[in-house]
């Protein structure tokens, strides 16, 4: 697994030898690539689009945190 930015990246070797990686935070993000260079470089541009759709939906996501939300340890 590789950690980047806080995101658990899972990398997997096919058996046709091409690579597979997934973001384990984010479901549904991942990308496949004939070489690590390659994988590397969509991964972070699967990344990058995931997080841009993200934030284009958060306005529909609309709450207001109150002291009723608060869990006490």
């Amino acid at each position: 697994m590789v950690t980047l930015g806080g995101l658990n990246i899972q990398v997997y070797q096919e058996e046709d030898n091409s690579y597979y990686a997934s973001v384990e935070n984010l479901p549904g993000c991942f990308t496949m690539a004939e070489t690590l260079e390659e994988l590397d470089g969509n991964i972070r541009e699967a990344i990058t689009s995931y997080l841009l759709s993200v934030q284009k939906d958060l306005p529909k996501y609309q709450f207001h945190i109150t002291s009723k939300d608060i869990i006490h340890a």
